[in-house]
């Protein structure tokens, strides 16, 4: 790690503080402060049985791969006049057969066909229940849309039920992630589907381009929401109430598809922001408020095909001290912020909308949460002052890494002593190049306010667009410097000026900050590079510490760069699932999620990927007596520690992709209870 004069500590949790800014806002929903978050199954108070469903059935075209109806039928179904809300560029579908029936937790039919109709040419439908037989909706009654070659199906939560591809998406990932569906609220269906609908996604040509949009702009809000409905909230919250600092780095990727004269483009982007919150006990729920103010640094670089420029924006927001913000506790010890569905006009000819989400950081003993969670925005114009949908400018793809600490304010230099383990990951832009950089380092603290720094092991990734992709591995030599402990953080001193600050958890095993260095062009009085990263450190243990038989959940981003085929590439990995599992002398990667974004030239749209990974191979790993930890799996090499409590590891990951891409990040595994 280079040290740096002139470097910037900022802190504030972007989940917590976007949420406290717009509990008011419409749309969506999220969580009302109730730690109603779905989870233990069943109604509460179930809705009343009734005798018939009704509804319609919309797909893109209105025709694709069911009975083709008669050019009257559409002409009549257009002429209707029918406005639908949710994913547009749906139509109407006629003439065809739909039933209700009730299926397992895998999706299967259970017994008979409970009622049958057939589309009018509008698309609407009526399904009447045999003689004196009545249903309550519920999430495992199924109405099932029957065409020559795909089925759509939407679960029977309201006497009203629309089927089109959103419900099809809902009910698909529920069962994907083995949600008990006899055991789901219906009124927790039927707030996800208003989540995603709240977004208004483009569905496309074809059914398969609407999945496809879905999993891209809501894949992750469902993979948590299926989570929260498993898992119920935590019978106290005693363990968690107290004062906190976090730290957050955000990197995505984007495209624009701009309005005349400007020209399309892609967009890389970053965004880091920290502050201090304090969770309370609000009769009986968990809430939290701010303690300090909400500062943020972002950086986006437009990649449009007359040329490349940087953007950065820098903000500071004031504590509103009458203003608190739910969270939910969960019993695996996760903290959850349920983020309701937002939507911005901002200065000028630009609006946003982010669909609702779920943040969930999960817990590192009693004093860290560690989380990644995916960031989707669209990106439209403004007409009369509003958002204006036919505007679509374009999207934003992204993943936030957070650490979030609980601090003691009455630690000391005393407290801090032993050898840490630092890991450093950090991206920067500039007009025309991407870079990032990857740091290992031990610090030796003697708990009386002198510091030993130890040889720095660097990897730096360098890629200025029409060249190929440059490696560096140079480090800093050993130093000595001096600390101290203060109001719940650490700062490093040499000769007497403060190098650079960190927060400090409350049993003084981590430390950690963001990392902000912007470099300015005098003369033009505007920044021309900026440097974004997130830095931590964890206490390592005494002796050669024993991973046998350990599995450990792992988290992370990492960024690739480089040029291939005669374009310059971009990868986005955001990985929030699998385990690293360790047996005897060897270690595997198992049960991961997919979860990329690749970009095949500089302006061209990233394309998302997502589903099941196939296990890893099983390799050899190198551990060292102080717990420093390498695992080489072909291309990709792992690097990083493990803490001396064993609760954590925290990685350098490296690969060299054989494609002219380079790809490097911050992966953290959190240890899987037996």
């Amino acid at each position: 790690m280079q040290f740096k004069k002139w470097l910037l500590v900022i802190l504030m949790l972007l989940a917590l503080g976007a949420l406290a800014a717009c509990n008011s806002s419409g749309g969506g929903g999220g969580s009302s402060g109730s730690n109603d978050n779905g989870g233990g199954g069943g109604d509460d108070d179930p809705p009343a049985a009734v005798t018939a469903f009704q509804g319609e059935v919309l797909a893109p075209g209105g025709e694709l791969a069911f009975l083709q109806p008669h050019p009257v039928e559409r002409m009549l179904a257009w002429v209707s006049g029918q406005s639908f809300a949710g994913m547009s560029g749906l139509s109407p579908v006629a003439g065809i057969t739909v039933e209700l029936i009730r299926v397992d937790n895998d999706g299967n039919k259970i017994g008979d066909v409970i009622a049958t109709a057939t589309t009018s040419l509008t698309g609407t439908y009526n399904l009447t229940l045999p003689e004196n037989t009545s249903l309550p909706p519920s999430a495992n009654l199924v109405i099932r849309a029957v065409g020559h070659t795909q089925t759509l199906r939407a679960q029977a939560v309201e006497d009203d039920i629309k089927v089109d591809p959103t419900s099809e998406f809902v009910l698909r990932k529920l069962i994907d992630f083995q949600v008990p569906l006899d055991q789901i609220a219906a009124r927790d269906v039927v707030r996800i589907r208003g989540d995603i609908d709240a977004l208004g996604i483009d569905a496309g040509a074809s059914i398969e381009a609407a999945a496809a949009a879905l999993e891209a702009a809501s894949g992750s809000y469902m993979e948590s929401q299926a989570e929260s409905l498993s898992t119920p909230p935590a019978e106290s919250i005693a363990a968690v109430l107290g004062d906190w600092r976090v730290s957050s780095l955000r990197l995505e990727m984007g495209y624009r598809t701009q309005e005349p004269p400007q020209t399309a483009g892609g967009t890389i982007g970053m965004l880091t922001d920290g502050g201090g919150f304090q969770l309370f006990d609000g009769g009986g729920d968990l809430q939290g408020r701010d303690l300090e103010e909400t500062t943020y640094y972002f950086a986006e670089q437009y990649n449009f095909t007359g040329g490349q420029n940087l953007f950065t924006e820098f903000g500071v927001d004031p504590i509103n001290e009458d203003d608190s913000f739910p969270l939910i506790l969960e019993s695996n010890g996760a903290l959850l912020v349920q983020v309701p569905f937002e939507e911005d006009v901002l200065d000028g000819d630009f609006a946003t909308r982010q669909p609702a989400a779920d943040n969930r950081f999960r817990a590192i003993g009693d004093n860290l949460f560690v989380g990644v969670n995916r960031f989707y925005e669209r990106l439209y114009g403004v007409t009369n002052d509003a958002l204006d949908t036919n505007r679509f400018f374009g999207e934003r793809f992204g993943a936030d890494i957070t650490l979030i600490g609980r601090v003691d304010t009455n630690l000391t230099a005393s407290n801090v002593s032993g050898t840490y383990g630092f890991v450093q990951f950090g991206v920067q832009l500039e007009d025309n190049y991407t870079g990032t950089v990857g740091y290992l380092r031990n610090f030796n603290f003697d708990g009386m306010g002198g510091v030993d720094v130890g040889n720095d092991d660097e990897i730096e990734i360098e890629h200025f667009y029409g060249s190929a992709v440059e490696v560096n591995a140079v480090g800093p030599d050993p130093s000595t410097l001096d600390y101290e402990v203060n109001d719940g953080g650490l700062t490093l001193v040499e000769n007497d000026e403060p190098l650079i600050a960190f927060n400090l958890t409350a049993d003084a095993q981590v430390f950690w900050t963001n990392d902000v260095t912007s470099t300015l062009d005098e003369a033009e009085e505007e920044v021309i590079r900026d440097e974004y990263g997130l830095l931590m450190a964890v206490k390592l243990p005494a002796s050669q510490p024993d991973l046998n038989g350990k599995r450990y959940r792992m988290q992370g981003i990492s960024l690739g760069v480089g040029r291939a085929g005669g374009g310059d590439v971009a990868e986005l990995d955001m990985q929030l699932f699998g385990d690293l599992v360790f047996d005897g002398g060897n270690v595997q990667l198992v049960g991961a999620r997919e979860r990329l974004l690749e970009r095949d030239s500089k302006t061209g749209r990233p394309e998302f990927i997502s589903g099941e990974r196939a296990d890893s191979d099983t390799v050899g790993y190198s551990l060292g007596s102080n717990g420093s930890l390498t695992v080489e799996a072909g291309n990709i090499a792992f690097d990083g520690f493990v803490s001396a409590d064993g609760q954590m590891i925290v990685l350098r990951r490296y690969a060299n992709e054989g494609t002219g891409m380079q790809t490097l990040g911050l992966w953290i595994g959190t240890l899987v209870a037996d």
